[in-house]
């Protein structure tokens, strides 16, 4: 009866990533980090994507708020005001998303000089002109929490599926393809176009938060010359 009269107090909801329930989701989480491959490979228990040359970030979305962390916990929600037009991209609140924030040139290529432009400004004020100047886009790979749940523990195919159910496209918020098994043309491919490299990701691996995992995989690019 006293315990009835006097519950346990409950944990602090925003530094437990297990305490979030429906509509209540944690302060920060820690991104998942990737292990670097050797070299390419072909795989059907993989799936393989571009790295994106750009800014890590996490997207919290909740009661028509958006909130943005970056790799290390940080707040950075204004220095990204268009970010908060993700609430018409996306179904629904109590979500989380993984990704990176990219400028993008003229033939859809990641530009991160231009990127680098947003990480300088000294105060919100600058950060809303630039937002003209230089638009960014949320190129979301994974997806953490839906309606205020968990779903790190979904295996990878299942997050992508239930990612595709979430966004709303086009505007600020992308979610990129993928390849399946064709790792090693898929890296030839982005080295003919320029690009950083690929990851390849288990399709049944989990989200283990603040992580190094050899369930993601990558593999860069290394533009080589001659030179005396």
């Amino acid at each position: 009866e006293q315990a009835k009269r006097h519950p346990p107090a409950p944990p602090d909801r925003g530094d437990s990533i297990s305490w979030a329930l429906r509509g209540n989701l944690p302060r920060t989480i820690e991104p998942m980090l990737s292990a670097p491959a050797a070299e390419p490979f072909d795989s059907p228990s993989h799936i393989y994507e571009v790295i994106w040359d750009g800014v890590r970030a996490m997207i919290f979305i909740e009661r028509r708020e958006v909130r943005v962390q970056d790799r290390y916990g940080r707040d950075i929600t204004t220095r990204y005001p268009e970010l908060q037009a993700m609430t018409s991209n996306v179904n629904g609140s109590g979500v989380v998303l993984d990704g990176m924030i990219v400028c993008l040139d003229d033939a859809g290529k990641p530009d991160f000089p231009l990127l680098h432009r947003r990480l300088s400004v000294p105060d919100d004020h600058d950060s809303a002109l630039l937002a003209k100047e230089a638009p960014i886009t949320f190129q979301a790979f994974d997806i953490l929490f839906r309606s205020g749940i968990s779903v790190m523990d979904e295996p990878l195919r299942r997050r992508k599926n239930l990612l595709r159910q979430v966004a709303r496209m086009p505007g600020t918020l992308a979610v990129p393809d993928f390849v399946e098994r064709e790792g090693v043309a898929f890296f030839e491919a982005t080295r003919q176009h320029g690009l950083e490299g690929i990851i390849a990701k288990d399709r049944d691996g989990r989200y283990s938060p603040g992580k190094r995992n050899r369930t993601w995989l990558t593999m860069k690019v290394f533009q080589k010359t001659e030179f005396v």
